[in-house]
């Protein structure tokens, strides 16, 4: 890999000097590859990356710069204008090395080729738009380009520049699918082509891991409906939750623009939605969740303007308002983000729905949460949305509960149990605290059962007796890390948190593998990775959905390294994890789920979740490391106005009072603790 204007590209390390043979790095052979097999794997982010170096050139020079092999109009009559070639960046070269630079060109086919294979990025759009008109008078063809130097067109007419135009053409027409490779290859990452569906009975783990067991191959293209959004909410209200103490450095934006890339790659004009992973047409009310995090930080760090962030974010409520409930009660487990119908995990359309998840609900609930808290102008609209939902079986005994659909002699039939994993269930929890539930039962506190990892009591599971459910347990850092990042380490948290990532941490000083457990989506079988602390007894052990063992598939996550150095910025081990992952991104597409611990492979795969954590862990380092998300003092919304009014048909919350009391940790933070809540001092307005 070689630097050329801060993007790191992939270059031949053999040169002219010792072969006696060029190496060039130009932009067709990736324009062919795509247009004709499809990007997949590295070749994809090679790609992103040779398109990404040309715009930082052009924002650096104000030159438009689309450079590939050309035949010219005059002597030497056929140049290679390259990325890099033999040691030297931007070099236009024959094929002897003869220097040319004075007749370096924009080259009309790679202009083509970088518009198609990327149809939503800026660039390539700005490109095409300099040569889409660079055709012969006498109908002869397109031109070859346009000279750097003396803006004139290289009249040279070829088979080569319009034999290309051509075959990106018919690429388009064919939906964007490879002329050669499978037609349910995509241009990305490379779409699983397996039609099979999960059990959508089964007790899949949930949040980050409702994503599609198994995609299913796209059959047909269903016509995407379009939602309205909700109507102006008036000028903005910013609260006083939110302060920045610094700005981001030059090094942390970048980060945080490549993060955002991802929910700009995947959005869904017509309807607002996101897709939960880039390689599936699907949300989830926790992915869903995800991007409205994302989309307040974004706008907090000054990535998107007021005027986008409030399209977005009216777009997105008027979809929630769309989605159809389960039973008329909740927002169901999945759903197509073209029609918005439900789907079950792999993909297929399930009129009847396939039941609800209660740590999904928690996951948008905390962010609509936040939202109104942060931007007051939202309130009503969000409280209108929840204030649809009935929580008479979400919320039961002080537990939280999930519904599942089985289907017997024909008949559906729903199932409702308690939430029981690890870590997600007191996520979920606090965030319905937030809208004054009790759950007790479900919040984070009680015994936990531990194992030994690396010396260390690590949790493994809560003991409980209010239910038998089994699910499949195993303890990744995952809602820990995001509890941390929105709620704030109470002293019953922190006791968790601590000895998790106290563990990852000796395991690496122990066999110097970074390791950084999470729950990541791959793009490719069995696509959801649970690379575990503790998992089905066994330290260490990578797992899929099914519980069986994946020795080769434990990944270091990118998401889990960001959000441990912005929890811990002076540890060693959390600066170390940073400097492994740092660099995994593609700058058009958002940062990918992580590396092999094996091979050092990057695990190709882009979703909301990782790309979400990213955002949000940098935002909590320039707001001093402060919880993201602070309880609201205000009672006069129309949600505690419907609370206050007492309407028990609903499952609303009781409209009681706690006694609360101050306790304090080790760390010196005063927290107030009461049942339905433990909250920081600083967040409460009279400290008294």
């Amino acid at each position: 890999m070689v630097e050329i204007n801060g993007v790191q590209i992939p270059v031949d390390t053999r040169d002219f000097q010792s072969t006696n043979a060029n190496n060039y790095i130009v932009s067709e052979s990736y324009i062919l590859d795509g247009i004709e097999f499809g990007l997949q794997g590295d070749l994809a982010d090679f790609a992103a990356r040779v398109l990404d170096v040309q715009k930082r050139r052009y924002d650096t020079t104000g030159q438009l710069t689309a450079v590939t092999e050309d035949n010219i109009d005059q002597a030497p009559y056929f140049l290679y204008n390259t990325v890099y070639a033999n040691g030297a960046a931007w070099a236009t070269i024959t094929d002897t090395n003869q220097p040319y630079p004075q007749f370096r060109s924009l080259s009309t086919k790679a202009a083509f080729g970088w518009r198609y294979l990327f149809p939503d990025n800026a660039y390539a759009q700005k490109i095409f738009d300099a040569v889409k008109d660079l055709r012969s008078p006498n109908d002869d063809g397109y031109y070859a380009g346009i000279y750097e130097e003396s803006k004139q067109p290289n009249k040279a007419l070829t088979g080569n520049t319009n034999g290309l135009i051509l075959e990106i053409l018919y690429y388009k027409a064919r939906g964007n699918r490879p002329l050669i490779g499978s037609s349910s290859v995509s241009v990305s990452t490379g779409k699983p082509s397996d039609s099979k569906s999960s059990d959508t009975s089964s007790n899949q783990p949930n949040s980050t891991a409702t994503t599609p067991t198994v995609p299913p191959t796209e059959t047909s293209k269903p016509t995407e409906v379009a939602v309205a959004p909700i109507p102006p909410v008036g000028s903005p209200q910013s609260s006083s939750n939110l302060k920045l103490t610094r700005p981001l450095t030059v090094i942390e934006r970048r980060y945080a623009e490549a993060a955002w890339r991802y929910f700009q790659a995947n959005y869904h004009a017509k309807n607002g939605l996101i897709d939960d992973r880039s390689d599936f047409k699907g949300a989830t009310l926790w992915g869903l969740g995800d991007y409205l995090a994302a989309l307040h930080t974004a706008r907090s760090l000054d990535i998107i303007t007021p005027k986008e962030f409030d399209q977005r974010t009216r777009h997105l409520l008027g979809a929630l308002t769309k989605l159809p409930l389960f039973a008329g009660e909740l927002p169901g487990r999945g759903y197509d983000t073209k029609t918005l119908q439900p789907i079950d995990y792999g993909g297929n359309p399930v009129p009847e729905g396939t039941g609800w998840s209660a740590l999904d609900l928690g996951r948008i609930l905390a962010a609509l949460y936040n939202l109104k808290s942060c931007h007051l102008e939202y309130t009503a609209a969000v409280d209108k949305i929840v204030l649809d939902w009935s929580y008479l079986r979400v919320v039961r005994e002080g537990i939280l509960s999930s519904a599942t659909v089985t289907k017997d002699d024909g008949r559906y039939l729903t199932r409702i149990n308690p939430e029981t994993r690890l870590g997600y269930e007191e996520y979920a929890a606090r965030a319905f605290q937030l809208w004054g539930f009790n759950l007790e039962g479900s919040a984070v506190g009680g015994k936990y059962q531990t194992a030994a990892v690396e010396g260390i009591q690590i949790p493994i599971q809560r003991r409980r007796t209010d239910t038998k459910s089994q699910v499949n347990q195993y303890t990744v850092s995952n809602p820990f890390l995001l509890y941390a990042l929105e709620f704030g380490l109470d002293p019953k948290m922190r006791s968790l948190f601590e000895p998790i990532f106290q563990a990852q941490a000796k395991r690496y000083h122990r066999t110097n593998t970074l390791t950084a457990s999470a729950t990541t989506l791959i793009d490719r079988k069995p696509y959801t990775v649970h690379s575990t602390i503790s998992g089905k007894g066994k330290s260490w052990v990578a797992l899929g959905d099914d519980g069986q063992p994946l020795p080769k598939e434990r990944l270091v996550s990118t998401a889990v390294a960001f959000a441990y150095h912005a929890l811990l910025p002076e540890d060693k081990y959390s600066q170390q994890l940073l400097q492994g992952t740092a660099d995994l991104y593609n700058p058009l597409v958002g940062f990918y789920e992580g590396f092999y611990e094996t091979t050092g492979k990057t695990a190709i795969g882009f979703t909301s979740s990782t790309n979400s954590m990213i955002l949000q862990s940098l935002l909590y380092r320039v707001m001093n490391r402060q919880p993201l998300i602070r309880p609201s003092v205000a009672k006069n919304s129309p949600w505690w106005q419907a609370v206050t009014k007492g309407d028990s048909g609903r499952g609303l919350p009781s409209n009681t009072t706690h006694r609360a009391k101050v306790v304090s940790d080790s760390y010196g933070t005063y927290w107030v603790s009461g049942s339905d809540s433990s909250i920081p001092v600083t967040a409460i307005r009279d400290k008294k």
